[in-house]
């Protein structure tokens, strides 16, 4: 679904908007890159799906321009070393991003409904849900990819969440 995909670059603020930021950096809006002869697309991963706030290493794909990951992705981890490139987030207020989290709970009627409440009513759209029920354990995983704008956004509502009398476990997933 389109809708659910990180914002496109060139809908973002310019590198003029970032100037007073990026002295000996090229910017691409909401990534600087630590390197001011390396002007490429940038994309970001969606093995990981970095926010605003994560950790962020680039990795320099072949004809892709650069890739950016959670520093503590596996992809990034097990890549080629020299291929690696410092970035940084230009700023944290850029627009939403999508993630994904993981819900162990007890099953009954109606808990994804009020989970989807809840999150709704904190500010955080959901992109897309899966959900798998073990009968043994009468124990409900729930998969959610959220739309959110920060990692500060994230980890509350995964609090929050925790807080929940049904919920056993949340966490945040890649892939």
């Amino acid at each position: 679904h389109e809708a659910a995909q990180a914002p496109r670059l060139d809908e973002l603020p310019t590198v003029e908007e970032h100037q007073a930021q990026t002295q000996g950096k090229v910017s691409h809006g909401i990534i600087l890159v630590d390197n001011a002869d390396l002007d490429v697309p940038i994309r970001f991963a969606k093995c990981c799906s970095p926010v605003p706030g994560d950790d962020i290493v680039g990795y320099i794909t072949r004809g892709r321009g650069v890739t950016v990951h959670k520093t503590d992705c596996s992809n990034a981890i097990n890549g080629e070393q020299e291929r690696k490139i410092k970035v940084q987030w230009a700023s944290q207020d850029v627009g939403s991003f999508c993630a994904a989290i993981k819900i162990i709970c007890y099953d009954r009627i109606a808990i994804l409904g009020e989970i989807a409440t809840y999150i709704g009513d904190m500010n955080v759209s959901i992109r897309a849900t899966s959900t798998a029920v073990d009968d043994k354990t009468k124990l409900a995983t729930i998969r959610l990819v959220l739309e959110v704008k920060s990692r500060e956004q994230m980890d509350k509502l995964i609090r929050q969440l925790q807080r929940k009398p049904d919920i056993v476990d949340v966490f945040r997933v890649t892939g």
